[in-house]
């Protein structure tokens, strides 16, 4: 079964689980998001790997009331076609459930990014 994330971590790695919050799915675990997972970024900045790929995720990005939700993707060679860094079955939305007021969403690369999914 698929986990749902919160993001706490201010501005920092993606990769670090203290900088996340379970908040649903088949247990209560301390990890960061994987295949299958959502992830929800409601303030701060996400600082994703160098070449790291999302796969059949489903990233909520928006902050409201003055606060900016970031997420900073990284890719060089590795990424492509074949490996592209959102699959074809990801989605990234600025729409966060709960929320009511328009959002403030940075979608930031840097270097090579390929997007497949919506």
């Amino acid at each position: 079964m698929a986990n749902t994330f919160s993001w706490t971590g201010g501005i920092g790695s993606g990769t670090i689980a203290t900088n996340w919050e379970w908040i649903a799915g088949s247990a209560s675990i301390v990890a960061t998001p994987s295949v299958g997972d959502t992830a929800i970024v409601t303030a701060g900045t996400v600082l994703v790997p160098l070449d790291n790929t999302f796969s059949q995720n489903t990233v909520e990005l928006g902050g409201t009331g003055g606060t900016v939700a970031a997420i900073q993707f990284q890719g060089d060679s590795t990424i492509s076609l074949s490996n592209p860094t959102l699959d074809g079955s990801t989605v990234v939305e600025s729409l966060v459930q709960g929320q009511n007021t328009a959002a403030q969403s940075v979608l930031d690369t840097l270097g090579t990014f390929v997007n497949q999914g919506t």
